[in-house]
Parts: structure tokens; sequence; C-alpha cells
């Protein structure tokens, strides 16, 4: 089969019908029965004799069961090919696919209970993909804002009503006792003010992560979005000397005017994150507090700076697959402010609370890298080239577009590429966004608050 700009996407078939033919992969199901057959013994006698001498070397290695299979994966830096997904449809690897599990590699379960707090101009947006793609692929319940039909975004408060969220898949509109268990959430909402919110409906089980940035990056990127420099009536001038001017005097101008600008041109990752007096500059108690607390509710909090490093602690805390965690960058801009090292001096400064945040979790980021050891660093190059070849396979072309943004644009048209550059949000909400009965039962629960 060959699709656009003949880019091959290989026919999908299991490890043992599965054969190279004219150096490409097929499926034996489609060979004559003469062929089928002489070609099936040429993979059925090397890999039976090979199983043989694997057990009578390592009496120790044993072949799990089915059951186990089904259940368990194993957590090392090759990926667990009995559970073959996307990417092991897509490449021909040069590990074995009989790879026996390794009695010293720790089993683990994957995990499908996850809430992904989003933080503003953070790379979140790619983070989002990666969590609705993984959800979407399993037909996972998510916790989404049904009056926001694009995104699903709470933004800074949780609703009030029960009729404002939709219902777990499965689950008829206005039955608000089932609205509960939900698998995922991948949302603009404020977690300390809302963590109520989430243990009422999240399965018991979830983790709860983030993202953060390096603090001056992060900032200039919510200056020039939230479009600050015309909010602060820093009009006639471009964005840099906006900042400029900015930085002169940052609290006059800051306190001046309200709005979205005020919130996220000063300590904005703290404020998606705590609470409201984040905004200000706390003492050294409440910030030692406030780091505290992420401490203890966050199961993660992600680097985007090192945002591969990054995913992979994800893989490992969810005992993901490395396809599940491919990525491409989106909401990026062709080019950024330029700042000298007294301006940046300046932004960190103006957002202490971000800049000790960012500097706590990017230490800790480190510290599990290290806990993890010599391991880590072959799962990150393992993932690289994975993905270096994925994109290669996809024919991934970056452009820049009106508004400075860049457009990543896939010459392959096949599925695994189209997911991981653009899953389709709109079907995880048309799954749960099921049509609302005009019941008695319906009617007469709608009013009913939480």
């Amino acid at each position: 089969m060959v699709v656009n700009n003949d880019i091959p996407v290989l026919q999908r078939c299991s490890a043992w019908t599965c054969a190279r033919v004219g150096g490409n992969r097929v499926d034996l199901g489609s060979l004559p029965t003469f062929k089928k057959f002489m070609t099936a013994l040429t993979i059925v006698i090397p890999t039976t004799l090979f199983l043989i001498t694997r057990v009578a070397l390592d009496p120790s290695t044993s072949m799990t069961s089915s059951s186990e299979q089904d259940q368990l994966r194993i957590h090392d830096h090759t990926r667990s090919y009995h559970n073959c997904g996307i990417i092991c449809q897509l490449f021909d690897y040069s590990q074995p696919m009989w790879k026996l599990p390794d009695p010293a590699v720790k089993l683990c379960k994957p995990s499908s209970s996850l809430v992904f707090v989003k933080t503003h101009k953070t790379g979140s947006t790619t983070l989002t993909k990666i969590v609705n793609r993984y959800g979407l692929a399993r037909n996972l319940s998510f916790l989404i804002y049904s009056k926001d039909p694009l995104r699903g975004h709470f933004r800074q408060a949780a609703p009030t009503k029960p009729s404002d969220i939709l219902p777990p898949i499965g689950v008829e509109p206005g039955d608000f006792d089932h609205y509960s268990n939900y698998d995922m959430a991948a949302v603009h909402i404020r977690l300390f003010p809302n963590l109520k919110f989430f243990t009422r409906f999240m399965n018991p089980k979830t983790r709860y992560i983030t993202v953060l940035r390096n603090p001056v990056d992060q900032w200039e990127s919510a200056f020039v979005f939230f479009i600050c420099h015309t909010r602060m009536k820093l009009k006639g001038l471009d964005v840099e000397q906006s900042i400029t001017t900015f930085l002169k005097k940052p609290s006059y101008y800051w306190k001046k005017f309200p709005g979205q600008c005020k919130l996220f041109s000063k300590n904005g990752m703290s404020f998606d994150l705590l609470s409201k007096n984040s905004l200000h500059n706390l003492d050294n108690k409440s910030v030692e507090s406030a780091v505290a607390f992420l401490d203890e509710k966050l199961d993660l909090v992600l680097i985007s700076d090192y945002m591969d490093e990054s995913l992979i602690l994800l893989k490992h805390l969810m005992c993901w697959d490395f396809e599940d965690i491919l990525y491409v960058s989106a909401n990026r801009r062709s080019s950024r402010t330029k700042m000298n090292e007294s301006q940046k001096a300046k932004i960190r400064q103006w957002n202490p609370i971000d800049t000790i945040l960012y500097e706590h979790f990017n230490r800790t980021l480190w510290k599990k890298i290290a806990a993890i050891g010599p391991r880590f660093w072959k799962d990150l190059d393992y993932f690289r080239q994975l993905k270096q070849d994925f994109f290669t396979m996809c024919g991934f072309e970056v452009n820049a577009t009106k508004g400075f943004k860049i457009q990543t644009t896939a010459r392959n048209s096949s599925i695994a590429c189209r997911s991981v550059l653009q899953p389709d949000f709109k079907e995880i909400i048309r799954r749960q966004n099921v049509s609302q009965s005009k019941s008695p039962l319906s009617q007469n629960k709608i009013s009913r608050t939480w």
C-alpha cells in the first residue's frame, strides 16, 4: 500500500505472520499456498531452535502465561513486543520479536488514570496531545467542561452544576450518581482551588502531573500571547521595546490593568498551581509551604526545557510504551523576543515564586533521572532514535505560518502519523456528549447541585 508521495505504510500483521519479501514486510496470509508454506518454514524453524536453546541455557528464563502477558509488560529499555503497538506496525526493528522476559526486570501494569494540570505557555498543548491520544485509543473517559466544546477547559474554577461536565462513557446525561471514576483530564484548571473537584470525580488511583518552563521564556511567551503591550497601554512600541519599557516600572503597569494579562504576567505558573497569593511576593515560609504542597500532590512535574527526558520519566511513572509518548511540538512560534542578561535577571526577580518552583522541580527532575541510573539513558537514546525514524516515516514538514506560529504537516496520511500530529479531541467529546435525554428523570436531576 502506498500513500501520499510514495511513502510506504506497512501492512498490519502479527509477529508470527509477518515475513520479509523483496525488502518489504508482508502478511503471509496474502501469499500463494506454496510460497506461504516455504516462507513460514524460514521463520518457524529458526525461531523454535532459538527458543529451545535459550531455555536450555538458562533454566530460570521462562515465558509468562497468556493471562500474565495481558496484564503486565516488561518495562525495560526495549519495548515489550508481545503487546505490539503503532510503531511496531510501522518499523522493522532489529530486536527479535521473540524477546523473552528478563526475570531481573520488574514487571508493571500500565496505568490509565491521569490528571494533567495544564499551565499557560509551557508547552502544555504538546503534552495534552499525548494524554488525549492515549485515552482516545483506549476508549477512556475524560473529565471535560461541556461549555467548552473545542478544548474542554475549566480555566480557573470548577463548575458548580453537574450538567456542566460531560458524563463518562456509557453513562446517561443526568445520571449524576454515576458521574465518577473518570480516567483522564488534560485541561486548564487551577490545581489548589479545585482539588476537591478532582477527588470527587476522578478514579481514586489517579496520578497528577504538570509542566513548568524556564520562567524567563514562559513570561516572555505569556506577555506576547496575551498582548500585554497593548492592554497595558504600551501602544506604538514593538514587543521588544514594550518589554524594555515594562521592566523599567513593572509594578506600575501590572497594577494598573486587570484581566488575563495581569494574571499571567507575574508568577503565572504559580497562579495555575497555587492560591491567588502566589501572584505576590510570598515570604520564605510561604514559599516552602507551596513547594511542599506541590511535592505532595504531584506525582511528576515535567520540565518543557527537557521534554524528552521528562517524557521518559512519564513513561516510567505510567508504565507506558515508547510509542505512547511520541510527540510533535505544538503552538511554537517561529521567533522569540531578544533579551539581554540584564532583562532576564529582572524577569526572574519579577517572578520570584515561578523562579523558585522551576529551580526546585528542575532539581527534582534530575534526581529522579539519577535514581533510575544507566537504564534511563538507554531509554532516552532509544526514544530519540525511534522519534527520528517515525518523523522520517511520516514525512513531517515544519513551516512558519501567519501570526509567526510554526505549523507541522505530514506527507504520510496514515492513522499513526495523523494521531501524533493532531489527535481528534472532537472525537473524545463526541463519545461522551451523547444526546440529552428528555425523560422526566433527566429533567428532575438536571437542577440538582453537588
